[in-house]
């Protein structure tokens, strides 16, 4: 069996080999806490937020994926 089939089947352990997202920030807000838990410098979350041309009070979640980067959703207008 294929990792993909078995993950798709049992999601504890597709958790496991896929990994999961951690909330960094929400609301405009940055979790520093969180950041130093998963060694994360701020000017990371900074460049995140001027490449998704996002200001941070306009933040509405900031994402650490699992594959190291950081996705910025945006409020809605």
């Amino acid at each position: 069996m294929t990792m993909a089939y078995i993950s798709s089947h049992n999601r504890k352990l597709a958790t496991i080999i896929d990994g999961e997202s951690v909330l960094l920030g929400r609301d405009g807000r940055i979790y520093e806490d969180v950041l130093k838990q998963n060694r994360i410098a701020i000017s990371d979350v900074n460049q995140a937020l001027h490449e998704a041309d996002v200001e941070l009070a306009d933040a509405r979640c900031i994402f650490l994926e699992a594959d190291g980067s950081i996705t910025v959703l945006e409020k809605k207008s």
